[in-house]
């Protein structure tokens, strides 16, 4: 729950400091000192900014649950005292860990199994399905829907090399086959 309340405080923040500095711009905007095209162009830096700031965050929640995961993945079911006997020190409170998979059951990626009082956890999805989701939702986020987007972003961004960009484009020439068939 404090994990799940510190990153939603600090959304708020976000946002509260987003619509204080668009603000601050309409007021120099009234003043005559921007343009409304210099408006716009702040406005959207702004959010640009603000987006970067929430992903960051919900990136850090994103990686516990995939600390859960892999651990679901590697174990098959696991009670949650086994789940924390994965952990290294310091190890996370059974509240944090509960209150994740509580919110992974709730996404469709974890059920269980009450034996005894107790909940045996295990995976819903295969690790491909899982990645699959986010790489989606990266995709639908940050690149318009755009897989082509995506595709010019990581290919111009990282630093593959010409022996990686040539191995991309025959797992794409590939595809391409396979959906002519």
């Amino acid at each position: 729950k404090q994990v799940k309340k510190a990153a939603e405080e600090f959304r708020v923040s976000v946002r509260n400091h987003r619509r204080t500095a668009i603000e601050k711009i309409k007021e120099l905007q009234k003043n005559k000192e921007l343009t409304e095209d210099d408006v716009k162009r702040e406005q959207e830096q702004i959010q640009k900014v603000a987006n970067d700031c929430i992903a960051k965050i919900d990136a850090v929640l994103k990686n516990k649950e995939e600390e859960i995961m892999h651990i679901l993945w590697k174990l098959e079911k696991a009670f949650l005292k086994d789940l924390l006997l994965e952990y290294d020190d310091p190890k996370p409170a059974n509240t944090t860990i509960a209150t994740l998979l509580k919110r992974m059951q709730k996404k469709g990626f974890v059920d269980y199994t009450t034996i005894a009082n107790a909940r045996q956890y295990f995976p819903k999805v295969q690790k491909k399905e899982y990645f699959s989701k986010h790489v989606n939702n990266l995709i639908k986020d940050f690149f318009n829907d755009s897989a082509s987007q995506f595709a010019s972003f990581f290919t111009k961004e990282t630093n593959l090399s010409e022996k990686e960009l040539q191995e991309l484009k025959s797992i794409i020439d590939r595809q391409i086959k396979e959906k002519k068939s």
